[in-house]
């Protein structure tokens, strides 16, 4: 059993079992069994939707989330920022324990390494790139929308408009 705390300090239990599986199915026609499935394509889906997801793990932490008297809304609102992190960390790993192949679950472990190393890629790239920005370049490109970015891909070789539309918020951030 995986867990993590909301804004207010509430710690939750997430499992993943048959039960629980076909509850979600059933509620939010999410199929956690069919998220490994191509290339694992639904499960990044569900991970870079944190509404979604957050909708999943309500579900999944619906007894306690009944003993303690707390809506579906107010389980929603104590989450935001770092905590929606840490319960996207708690699904996932009990989503690992749930797999039923030790290779499926290894595969996944895998993934989720590099999408650590590829957040922290994208963070240091996204600083790099505001660290070469002035005030005057700003300016300019106020006064010529688009010449920011090709001041920097002039200057990098890259094209910042392929980092900024990578998304920064993939799972796993910490």
């Amino acid at each position: 059993m995986q867990s993590f705390k909301d804004r207010q300090g509430r710690a939750w239990q997430i499992e993943i079992n048959v039960a629980l599986a076909k509850k979600v199915r059933a509620l939010l026609g999410v199929d956690l069994y069919k998220l490994v499935e191509n290339e694992f394509a639904e499960l990044q889906k569900l991970l870079r939707d944190p509404i979604t997801l957050v909708d999943v793990i309500y579900v999944l932490c619906k007894d306690q989330a009944d003993a303690l008297r707390i809506t579906d809304e107010q389980f929603g609102g104590s989450l935001a920022g770092e905590s929606v992190t840490d319960a996207a960390n708690a699904f996932f790993e009990a989503f690992v324990s749930f797999s039923q192949d030790p290779r499926m679950a290894a595969v996944l472990r895998s993934m989720k390494q590099k999408s650590l190393a590829a957040v922290v890629t994208l963070t240091t790239d996204a600083e790099t790139a505001l660290d070469g920005i002035t005030v005057e370049m700003l300016v300019e490109d106020a006064k010529n929308p688009g010449s920011l970015a090709r001041t920097l891909k002039e200057k990098s070789g890259n094209s910042p408009e392929s980092s900024a539309s990578t998304p920064a918020h993939l799972p796993f951030a910490s």
